[in-house]
């Protein structure tokens, strides 16, 4: 039986948090609107249409615009936010080609699609300027054998559809038809066999006779080489003459006020006269020689436009244009010489699928592209008059795509990976450094970045950052899914690895002399075998002292030793063909360490994070409850020999995968992932974990993430960064990154009534009794009895609401002495002293 000291329960302090821990710190990206603005479209755009209120049409592959649904097609406001008067309920079920706006606001949505908001509609279909479907308008089986690829409206209403079908609601129709306003089709307007391949433009001129343009080469038996011009009743217009017509494809006409008509496309001739990518045609098709564009396009041109005082505007791949470098934009003159007061700069990193001209000459660019000048747009963005980028149209907060990865350094700065491309707006590329309050480090500059997906980053003590995932290169160089950066984010060109081959890298660390451990999924370095991981040198070659056999076929995550064994955790039976399921230890020389227990031949449990505690214990982020036979809670923890540490109390543990690990300097762990509960209490993808398991009440998210959760790391300061898919927290908006308090205050706040005391005190018993009956009735409890260092050493929750003492039975090993005993429900929390003999 244990002695008595003499001493006095006392209740020692009680508070509410004035930060309470897990709930959004609103100095970390107060800037950040969340919820996907800015993100754009999430897909390829191909058309692009101004309203005349002011707001602009958008149709291609989308799903989403800034986070909202928008399935085909979408209103944007002026500014590039989402319009929220124009829903498509439904959307449609494929691509959208091209749209046409009539003079009432209606809507013509053309594509590949078979359906529009929900309504079946073949090819094309019609909104209501609110987006709901216009049942009025009714095309029977619309366009079959093909899509429509162009449309047109004629003066009268009626619509004229091309592209590449062989049919119109059920009438043979080669690739193109005339309906009339209501949907049906127009049986006066007949066009013979039509044309013999697709046509992918088309303009009625203001006398009424169409222009078209496109692949074909022969229109209704007559020679007629990718551009014709039609009479209002279908037939070749005879007067219309353009000889052996464009070298290649027409992929856009565009009528002058003076009715000379410019044709764009990827051809380099028409009528055997050179004309890159553009010419100028007179009324009766000849080419019009006061038009020189000198060399014209190379790249190819898909869109073009005319501004009021008769300069042009023309877009696609372009690359140059008369010799003058330009990228995907140009602006001419009338006469088809360059105008050089209008300056893309960088342009956009993919093409540009169509063109809008507003009132003051800005233009609207949409297309495949996710950069601009330098700055991240979601295939959606806007020109000033002088070529360069508007930044206030549909700017950017936060990422604009995952952050899988975050690294604090020790200067504070933080630096974030993953395939996002944006970070407020600026073009980064997959990695980015942020200052601490969230906002872009403007002395770290990754130019273009990988263009891929950053999955893994590292720091080495001089400042220098190794990056490893799926990417090809790093700006321009070739940098097969590795690559060292100068602290600036420049490339460091010293450090030269041979391709990372077969897969990419899911993992690195850095040894003290600077060689470098990476571990993926690649199956080779160079020209050398090296299955899932492998050691470089500080200059990046391959390290053949370090020896790994036939290695693990897929490496997710690894942690260095401090004596220089490399922990692997991933989706492998074995290493160097020793049974080891999921969970190996290796040696300094790339050989297996007998010495520690590795997982079964027949784990079922993967780990997604691997992460070393200062006392040398093992933590495993997991997809699955139980490791090696034992329950593990999707958090294990092992001991240094990689044994279970069934000291480490998870209790049923997450219900969802947990894919990163932090430790705090306490001891405490947080833990991120897809899971919305832990130990059956709600907790929104994060979640704190005491130092031997049990759940944290006194961190509470408070809802969390509605996004999956894939990084977090804990700042000196205790705040604690997550990273994911989440574009809000707790329902206040923050792109795909964040900070949380971690440590409560003890500030003023809402007192907890003084409990009365803890009996029996002094104890020389197994048991103390807890009131608790002061605390919220029909919420969880946590007690925890805690040593003179901190350490907990008896926990219990109170899953009972009738419950208003909570009883913990005291290990039989506890020493005499001084301990406190913590109550915490959310942000109230209580601790009384407890004296045990």
């Amino acid at each position: 039986m244990r002695a008595f000291s003499t001493s006095v329960c006392a209740l020692l302090f009680a508070s509410t948090a004035l930060a309470q821990p897990g709930t959004l710190d609103p100095t970390f990206g107060a800037n950040d609107l969340g919820f996907a603005y800015g993100d754009g479209a999430e897909a390829s755009l191909n058309a692009v249409l101004l309203r005349s209120d002011g707001r602009v049409l958008i149709g291609g592959w989308l799903d989403y615009y800034n986070g909202s649904i928008a399935s085909g097609v979408a209103c944007v406001e002026a500014n590039g936010d989402i319009h929220p008067g124009f829903t498509v309920s439904g959307g449609t079920n494929d691509e959208v080609t091209c749209l046409a706006l009539q003079p009432d606001g209606k809507v013509i949505v053309c594509g590949a699609f078979t359906t529009l908001a929900g309504a079946p509609f073949s090819g094309i279909g019609r909104l209501n300027d609110d987006g709901s479907v216009d049942t009025s308008f009714d095309t029977g089986a619309g366009a079959t054998g093909g899509d429509v690829l162009a449309v047109a409206l004629q003066p009268d209403g009626k619509i004229i559809v091309c592209g590449d079908f062989t049919a119109f609601d059920g009438v043979p129709l080669n690739r193109i038809a005339r309906l009339e306003p209501d949907g049906a089709l127009d049986m006066s307007f007949d066009t013979g066999t039509g044309a013999n391949q697709d046509i992918t433009c088309v303009v009625v001129q203001p006398d009424g006779n169409i222009l078209i343009g496109g692949h074909f080469y022969n229109f209704n038996g007559t020679g007629q080489i990718r551009i014709a011009r039609l009479l209002t009743t279908g037939e070749l217009d005879p007067a219309f003459l353009t000889g052996n017509g464009a070298q290649y494809l027409v992929k856009d006409i565009a009528l002058q006020p003076d009715a000379r008509i410019l044709v764009a496309g990827f051809f380099s001739a028409f009528n055997d006269v050179p004309s890159n990518g553009i010419v100028r045609l007179n009324t009766d098709g000849s080419v019009d020689t006061s038009f020189d564009p000198g060399t014209g396009a190379e790249g190819g041109v898909l869109a073009v436009k005319t501004l009021a005082d008769g300069r042009i505007v023309l877009a696609g791949s372009l690359t140059n244009f008369d010799g003058t470098p330009v990228v995907s934009i140009a602006r001419l003159f009338s006469d088809g010489s360059l105008d050089p007061s209008f300056d893309p700069g960088t342009g956009a990193n993919g093409a540009i699928h169509d063109l809008a001209i507003q009132p003051d000459d800005e233009v609207l660019v949409a297309g495949a592209f996710s950069r601009m000048q330098h700055r991240a747009y979601g295939h959606l963005a806007q020109l000033a008059s002088d070529g360069t980028v508007d930044p206030a149209f549909a700017q950017a907060t936060g990422a604009n795509a995952r952050v899988s990865r975050i690294l604090v350094q020790p200067d504070g700065r933080i630096l974030l990976a993953g395939p996002f491309w944006g970070y407020y707006g600026g073009y980064c590329g997959g990695i980015t450094r942020a200052l601490n309050d969230g906002s872009p480090d403007p002395d770290f500059d990754p130019g273009t970045g990988t263009g891929g997906f950053v999955k893994t980053v590292g720091l080495q003590p001089d400042g220098r950052i190794l990056i490893g995932g799926i990417f090809v290169r790093y700006g321009e160089t070739p940098r097969p899914g590795l690559a060292r950066l100068m602290p600036d984010g420049q490339l460091d060109l010293a450090f030269e690895p041979n391709d990372i081959a077969g897969g990419w890298v899911n993992a690195l660390a850095v040894q003290a002399d600077e060689k470098v451990i990476i571990a993926g999924n690649f199956t080779a370095v160079g020209n050398t075998s090296r299955n899932g991981i492998a050691r470089l040198n500080a200059d990046g070659t391959l390290d053949l002292t370090f020896d790994p056999g036939t290695g693990a076929s897929a490496v997710a995550d690894i942690a260095l030793q401090p004596d220089g064994r490399i922990i692997l955790v991933g989706d492998f039976d074995s290493y160097n063909g020793v049974p080891a399921g999921r969970v190996a230890r290796i040696d300094a020389d790339g050989s297996l360490d007998p010495t520690f227990t590795h997982g079964n031949s027949n784990n079922t449990n993967q780990p997604y994070r691997v992460v070393l505690q200062p006392d040398g214990k093992i933590l495993l982020g997991s997809n699955w409850p139980i490791y090696n036979g034992e329950a593990a809670g999707r958090i294990a923890r092992l001991n240094s020999d990689g044994s279970v540490d069934t000291g480490f109390m998870v209790d049923d543990g997450p219900d969802g995968n947990v894919f990163d690990i932090a430790v705090q300097p306490d001891g405490s762990i947080v833990i991120v992932g897809y899971f919305s509960e832990v130990s059956d209490v709600p907790r929104g993808r994060v979640a704190r974990l005491l130092p031997d398991g049990a759940l944290d009440l006194t961190f509470d998210p408070a809802g969390g993430s509605p996004g999956y959760l894939y990084a977090t790391a804990v700042q000196p300061d205790g705040g604690i960064l997550i990273g994911g898919d989440m574009t809000s927290y707790a329902g206040t908006g923050r792109d795909r990154v964040a900070r949380l308090f971690g440590t409560p205050s003890t500030g003023t706040g809402d007192q907890v009534t003084p409990l009365p005391g803890i009996f029996p005190n002094p104890l020389d018993g197994e048991v103390i009794n807890i009131p608790v009956g002061q605390f919220d009735p029909s919420a969880l409890i946590t007690v925890d009895l805690l040593d003179a260092t901190g350490r907990r050493v008896a926990h219990a929750l109170r899953t009972s609401t009738a419950a208003s003492v909570i009883s913990i039975t005291l290990p039989t090993a506890i020493v005499p002495g001084a301990y406190r005993v913590q109550i915490a429900q959310g942000a109230r929390w209580a601790t009384g002293a407890l004296i045990v003999r």
